[in-house]
């Protein structure tokens, strides 16, 4: 009775961890939608990209430009050839401060992308924030996305990037733009 006893314990703790393994296995990546964004002019557009090849998004909250700054500058040299990987910069202008001005924020996503082939797109009404779900976190942060050509959301962070996550990120990218 014990023997039997023993085998069924063993069984139920085997099919518990193979049930656990099989949870974990089944777990997708999370997968986004092409979204309508606009010009500053309030010209309907979508992310040229999406689709077709990855697509590296910063969602900027005007609140917080600042954020992740030298990241994105250091990317800027790293990462001039566009042939496997687009760029695309999102303002959330919905939630900015009432006190900053749309004209600066403007002036300031233009300066941003200046002499770069990323695209600038505007959000004046949390589209992009509804459509990927993305909630409340994105407010007051600069979020980083890497989106590949099906729209599996491969990186996403909301906030400043740690060195590691910088790693990550930087892993991914290189992966991306040396695929043969």
């Amino acid at each position: 009775m014990d023997t039997l006893l023993k085998c069924a314990r063993r069984g139920a703790l085997l099919l518990s961890c193979c049930l656990f393994l099989l949870s974990l296995g089944a777990q997708t990546r999370k997968v986004v939608g092409a979204v309508e964004l606009k010009t500053y002019d309030k010209q309907k557009v979508s992310i040229h990209a999406f689709g077709k090849k990855s697509v590296l998004l910063f969602y900027v909250d005007p609140d917080a430009h600042a954020q992740n700054k030298p990241f994105r500058d250091s990317l800027k040299v790293e990462y001039r050839d566009m042939t496997r990987l687009a760029c695309c910069v999102v303002i959330n202008v919905k939630d900015a401060s009432p006190f900053i001005p749309n004209a600066m924020i403007r002036k300031v996503a233009e300066k941003e992308v200046a002499g770069t082939p990323v695209q600038l797109c505007y959000d004046f009404d949390r589209s992009l924030r509804e459509a990927w779900k993305l909630g409340e976190g994105v407010n007051n942060t600069c979020t980083v996305m890497l989106v590949n050509e099906g729209g599996e959301v491969l990186f996403s962070k909301m906030g400043a990037l740690t060195s590691r996550e910088k790693r990550v990120l930087r892993d991914l990218l290189d992966e991306i733009v040396r695929r043969e």
